[in-house]
């Protein structure tokens, strides 16, 4: 028994690095939903006065069952001491294919796309804050420069009416070309794009100078100018 709920208790735990993949919902089973329902089988098996309540062993891992099938404890192998259970335990892979699990191959690509970026999120926030030492500036001036850099270098609005003629000539009904109306909507969605970027620019200038709050946004731009990132 002890074998199949912490087989079971590894098999949930597994199924969350898939995030919704393997859990539509959030579960969040821990080492101590494991402990208390480990001490609660002891109990069960030590006290029961009427015999052991073989019923109840069934669904007590966490509390947290949504139906009759969903926490059902997986039985184990015919293992007669726990020698050969150390020794099944010793047979089984290190790394677990989807397949144990009963989901797709591909559901690897989703994993290791979120590991590859925790770890590159990891050894970004690990870098130095700047990425070169200028002689007499501080990080607030670089910041500062980048900044008015960007700002100089991206324009401040697209004027719609630039487009060609060609392109905004309607047909013999008076429609626009359905490209044309694809650009425009284009242009409209950029102009508030650059306008985000403009006042994001601003604002951290701002925030530097100390005439506006230094929000999570704006350091957060403020560290990605500083590594390059």
């Amino acid at each position: 028994m002890v074998f199949g709920l912490c087989f079971f208790h590894s098999v949930i735990l597994e199924r969350k690095k898939y995030g919704p993949l393997g859990w539509n919902i959030a579960y969040e089973f821990s080492e101590s939903d494991r402990e208390c329902s480990l001490l609660n089988l002891k109990l069960y098996c030590q006290n029961g006065k009427s015999g052991i309540p073989w019923e109840a062993l069934i669904y007590i891992t966490g509390f947290r069952y949504l139906d009759s099938e969903t926490y059902r404890c997986p039985e184990s192998d015919d293992c007669t001491n726990i020698e050969r259970y150390r020794l099944r335990i010793g047979d089984l892979p290190l790394i677990d294919e989807p397949g144990v699990f009963g989901m797709h191959e591909n559901a690897n690509i989703a994993l290791q796309s979120k590991e590859v970026a925790d770890i590159l999120g990891t050894i970004n926030s690990v870098q130095p804050q700047t990425s070169t030492e200028r002689k007499g500036e501080s990080t607030e001036d670089e910041a500062t420069n980048i900044a008015s850099s960007i700002g100089e270098k991206i324009v401040k609005h697209i004027d719609p009416s630039l487009v060609k003629d060609v392109l905004v000539k309607p047909d013999v009904k008076g429609r626009l070309p359905s490209l044309t109306t694809v650009l425009l909507h284009e242009v409209e969605r950029f102009n508030k794009m650059l306008k985000v970027v403009h006042n994001s620019l601003a604002d951290l200038q701002k925030a530097i100078k100390g005439t506006v709050v230094m929000s999570e946004t704006l350091e957060g731009v403020h560290t990605a100018f500083l590594s390059n990132t």
